[in-house]
C-alpha cells in the first residue's frame, strides 16, 4: 500500500467516494484551502476510473484465466497478442504457481470459447498448464473496464458511449476537455455527463492506488472442511482482521476453486512472514488446495487496489 499523511488520506477517501468532486467542496469540507487539495490532488499516485455494471453494458460473463508455463512466451509475441483482444480487461505476467493471469469479459459463453481455444492454440508450445474460472459474484474490489469494451457495446448508444469511454479512461477529465474531444458544446458535454453518472452504468466514479509501490498477490482457494470452518476459524479472527487493510479484492469463482483474492502489502516480508504464519492454521485446514502468485510487470489495465473498508465486506462466516 502506499501511505500519505492524514490530509492527502483524507483528500484521497473523498475522491474515492466521488472522483469528480471540485477542489473548493473538498477544501470547504475538510477546512483548508483549494490551493492545498489541488496541490496534494497532484501529488496522489492514483488512477480516475469508473467503476461500471458490467452485465448493464452487456458484458454478461468475467473469467480468470491463470496459466503455467514450460517456457518463457516471447514478451512481444504475447504482448502484440493482448493489445488486439479488446475482451482482455488486464494482463500480467506472475512469479509463483502461476506465470501468467488474464481477466477477461464477454457478452456471453460462446465468445469466451472462441476466445480460450484461440488463446491455447496460439500458445500451445509453451502452455504447461492451463486453469480458468468463472465469476460468480465479486464481494468487494474491482477490475476497471477499459474503452475498448465500452466502445463496442451495444447497449448505450454515442455520443453517451464516447464520453462514458472517455471517463473510464479518466473518470476526473473536465467538461472542457470532454467537449473539445467531441466538438460539441461545454452545456452538451455536462448535461451527457451528468446523465451518465447518475446512469444504470455507473456504480461509482472513484480513484484506485496504482500498484507500482507494492507487492501484489493473487490467490487461488478450494475449500475442503466446510463443516468446521467455524470452529477452525473463531480463534483467529483477530489475525484475519488485523489484516483488513491488505484484502483488496475478493471473489467466488466456478471451476478447480471456490475463492480467488488479492492482497497488496508493502513489501513480501509483510505477507509471508506476517499473513501466512499467523493465518497458518486456517489456511492448511480450511483449504484444499490454495496457489499463489506474486504480480509482475502488468501487461495490460489497471488493478484497483484499495483495501477492504470493513469486516462485513469479507466473506468470511459469521461466528
Amino acid at each position: 500500500m502506499v501511505y500519505y499523511d492524514i490530509l492527502s488520506e483524507k483528500i484521497f477517501k473523498e475522491l474515492t467516494e466521488n472522483s469528480r468532486l471540485p477542489e473548493a467542496k473538498i477544501a470547504k469540507k475538510l477546512k483548508c484551502a483549494p490551493k492545498t487539495v489541488k496541490n496534494r490532488i497532484k501529488r496522489l499516485d492514483v488512477d480516475y476510473v469508473l467503476e461500471l455494471d458490467k452485465k448493464k453494458l452487456g458484458l454478461t460473463n468475467e473469467y480468470f484465466i491463470f496459466i503455467k508455463l514450460k517456457s518463457d512466451i516471447p514478451r512481444q509475441e504475447i504482448q502484440n497478442y493482448i493489445n488486439k483482444k479488446d475482451i482482455i480487461q488486464f494482463a500480467a505476467l506472475t512469479k509463483g504457481d502461476f506465470d501468467l493471469f488474464l481477466y477477461v469479459l464477454t457478452k456471453d459463453n460462446n465468445e469466451y470459447d472462441d476466445f480460450e481455444f484461440d488463446l491455447r492454440l496460439k500458445f500451445e508450445e509453451y502452455i504447461k498448464n492451463f486453469n480458468s474460472t468463472y465469476v460468480l459474484k465479486s464481494y468487494f474490489g474491482f477490475f476497471p473496464i477499459s474503452k475498448e469494451i465500452i466502445l463496442k457495446s451495444k447497449e448505450i448508444h454515442s455520443p453517451k458511449k464516447e464520453i462514458l469511454a472517455i471517463l473510464a479512461e479518466n473518470s476526473r477529465t473536465s467538461i472542457k476537455d470532454i467537449a473539445t474531444k467531441l466538438k460539441i458544446s461545454s452545456p452538451l458535454a455536462k448535461y451527457h455527463v451528468d446523465s451518465i453518472l447518475k446512469s444504470k452504468y455507473v456504480k461509482k466514479s472513484t480513484v484506485i492506488l496504482k500498484p507500482k509501490n507494492s507487492a501484489i498477490i493473487f490467490g487461488f482457494l478450494q475449500h475442503t472442511n466446510l463443516k468446521d470452518y467455524n470452529k477452525i476459524m473463531k480463534p483467529h479472527m483477530k489475525d484475519w482482521f488485523k489484516y483488513l487493510k491488505n484484502f483488496v479484492y475478493q471473489g467466488r469463482v466456478v471451476g478447480n476453486y471456490d475463492y480467488f483474492e488479492m492482497y497488496s502489502f508493502k513489501d513480501l516480508s509483510v505477507f509471508f512472514e506476517g499473513f501466512e504464519k499467523d493465518l497458518e492454521e486456517v489456511i492448511n485446514k480450511c483449504f484444499k488446495k490454495r496457489i499463489i502468485a506474486i504480480v509482475g510487470p502488468i501487461l495490460k489495465g489497471k488493478l484497483n487496489i484499495n483495501p477492504a473498508r470493513s469486516e462485513k465486506e469479507l466473506a468470511i462466516p459469521k461466528i
